[in-house]
């Protein structure tokens, strides 16, 4: 027990690092700050009037996909809908708050978010439990809101299953369906998010299938599921400790290598290897590092990213070049790491 509490300790203080410096990069094109997430719940209740009603009826039970990326939540979402208290939901009052969430009630998007924090907090029975994955497994269902207010809403209600006290086997089963159906990248991202975090308390068969899928989906190299996958595999190497087996920290650093040095993996996959470099202790790739922090075809998301890694492996004389960069950006970057 002191073994994984001191894992899961230093895992969480290594993702707060990585978070820092992939933050620049990661979907905040689509991810709202909080007046932003304000006006767009008016937007999508002003939507969801002019509407046709929501589809109520139950849909066809979700089936397993075959298996074939902790981290990026919503910036400023928690505080413009988090309610003041989230008191213990009775029992009674969980299927009414379901009813809310699933559009059943006639409830503004306000009050609906407000439903899921408050559910977040209860014991879900079967038949909530599948009311609600079935809400979530059915794309139809989000009729009326914009982007931003829907991948809010889905990463909420994600969470929802990956903070029960026993990780469903259905959600697993409707997590795939939508990681390997869904055309949306953000929504199947925030999925294999959900599962990055249940893992920990998944049972022995349940884990296998979860790295499975994440192994499989780490090829995805032009998205950032790689990434997403990527970092979701790390943590389970530190949250796992010995029983991470040798075989598979040597397939990581494949994996690590393959996003890091192909040209056609995404800048949202690529950086997380970058970051991840300096945890499996590659110093054989600094010299990449250093080549794509001086490239004017490197990004320069990318070149941040590359010199924080190099500065936590030991490049010192990176971080000093880099104090006189003409883009204000690195030499804030690089101020801030050697001074920290």
């Amino acid at each position: 027990m002191n073994h994984r509490k001191t894992v899961k300790f230093l895992s969480f203080g290594l993702f707060g690092l990585i978070s820092l410096c992939g933050v620049i990069f990661l979907h905040y094109d689509k991810v709202p700050q909080k007046q932003k997430v304000e006006e767009d719940l008016v937007e999508a209740d002003e939507a969801r009037e002019e509407s046709a009603h929501l589809n109520v009826t139950q849909p066809k039970a979700v089936a397993a996909g075959d298996v074939r990326h902790v981290l990026r939540e919503p910036v400023g979402y928690a505080e413009a809908i988090q309610p003041t208290g989230t008191p213990s939901v009775e029992k009674s009052g969980v299927s009414r708050l379901i009813d809310l969430i699933t559009g059943l009630g006639d409830a503004t998007m306000s009050e609906r978010f407000d439903a899921v924090i408050r559910v977040k907090n209860a014991r879900l029975s079967d038949e909530d439990a599948s009311r609600l994955l079935n809400y979530l497994a059915d794309p139809s269902r989000y009729k009326g809101m914009n982007d931003s207010a829907m991948y809010a809403y889905v990463n909420e209600l994600v969470s929802v299953f990956h903070d029960q006290d026993i990780l469903d086997d259905r959600y697993l089963k409707v997590s795939q369906e939508v990681i390997f159906s869904s055309e949306d990248e953000v929504i199947r991202d925030y999925f294999v998010q959900g599962l990055s975090r249940g893992y920990e308390r998944a049972n022995t068969s349940q884990s296998s299938m979860i790295k499975d899928l994440f192994w499989k989906i780490s090829h995805e190299n032009n998205t950032s599921l790689a990434g997403t996958a990527l970092h979701a595999l790390n943590r389970a190497r530190l949250y796992e400790g010995e029983a991470f087996s040798e075989a598979e920290c040597e397939k990581l650093v494949l994996c690590v290598r393959r996003l890091f040095e192909d040209p056609e993996s995404s800048e949202r996959s690529r950086i997380p290897a970058i970051q991840i470099a300096v945890d499996l202790q590659m110093h054989e790739l600094m010299d990449q590092m250093e080549v794509l922090l001086h490239s004017e075809d490197s990004t320069l998301s990318e070149r941040v990213a590359a010199l924080s890694s190099l500065a936590r492996m030991g490049g010192t004389t990176q971080i000093q070049t880099m104090l006189d960069s003409d883009e204000p950006l690195l030499a804030r970057a690089a101020e801030k790491l050697i001074y920290k």
